[in-house]
């Protein structure tokens, strides 16, 4: 009988600390917030009306280039009045997208954003390359044209974007990445 009753306590010892450990690592992440009427005040209140880390919502589109020809997939993403970061998810996003569509193989990401002074031209620094070594030229343009175009149609201003891999250029045997890239396309033949 008391092996029982202790099989029992032990039992509710490890249910009750792994309920407490999810509780806090939600907690931890903001997954879930509590908001303590009594620990509010006046001045917490100011500091959040006058935030400008306001987060919006916001529909974009992503643009790729399958079966010889530009398709469009609507998405909602998370907006915040940091152009650089709008546009780090964004790329990162339309990236994510792509790989789940099985369009690229390998797990890229865009490490940094930079903007020129003006705003208008940004400087997209990679993990890698994002283009294979194998693909054709055409197919090269077409991705980095679906990427320009996804920048584009998110009326972020970007007239340019430099590309870059650990902030140097990117090597590619048959582009040229020294130049920038205009955002409005390069390419004639659109979807």
């Amino acid at each position: 009988m008391s092996n029982f009753k202790e099989n029992i306590f032990y039992i509710s010892l490890i249910s009750v600390s792994l309920f407490l450990g999810i509780m806090f690592f939600l907690i931890q992440r903001n997954w879930i917030v509590f908001q303590w009427p009594f620990f509010s005040s006046s001045f917490d209140e100011m500091a959040l009306k006058n935030s400008t880390d306001v987060a919006l919502r916001k529909k974009i589109k992503f643009f790729y280039y399958k079966d010889e020809k530009f398709f469009e997939e609507e998405s909602t993403l998370v907006w915040f009045s940091c152009k650089s970061e709008n546009l780090k998810h964004l790329v990162n996003s339309w990236l994510v997208f792509l790989q789940e569509e099985r369009l690229i193989d390998k797990a890229v990401y865009l490490e940094s954003v930079a903007l020129s002074d003006d705003g208008q031209s940004a400087y997209f620094s990679f993990n890698q390359s994002f283009l294979s070594k194998d693909w054709s030229v055409f197919k090269k343009w077409n991705f980095i044209e679906s990427m320009l175009k996804t920048i584009n149609f998110s009326e972020l201003g970007i007239k340019s974007v430099f590309f870059l891999v650990g902030h140097q250029n990117i090597e590619d045997d048959h582009l040229d990445f020294s130049q920038s890239w205009p955002t409005d396309g390069f390419l004639e033949v659109y979807a």
